[in-house]
């Protein structure tokens, strides 16, 4: 599977896990463009980089959440 919307590859798992996906997702605007920017931080356009772009708050939400993630998975495989 190769898959980027952590909705999608979250489809047919525990409800808690999907609602989570769409939370992150939600907040972090992971549709479109931003999805490809926070992958890929060279491709943000103009001169900015990408602190400029992304707020700390949005960082620390989506390094909490990437945690969070690999812990259930890490609970589903065992």
């Amino acid at each position: 599977m190769r898959e980027h919307s952590l909705v999608r590859i979250a489809e047919g798992l525990d409800d808690a896990i999907v609602q989570m996906a769409i939370e992150f997702e939600d907040r972090l605007s992971l549709q479109g463009p931003a999805n490809f920017r926070l992958r890929y931080p060279d491709s943000v356009n103009s001169c900015q980089i990408p602190s400029e772009v992304f707020c700390k708050e949005d960082a620390e939400y989506a390094v909490t959440t990437a945690k969070t993630i690999l812990q259930l998975v890490e609970e589903l495989i065992r």
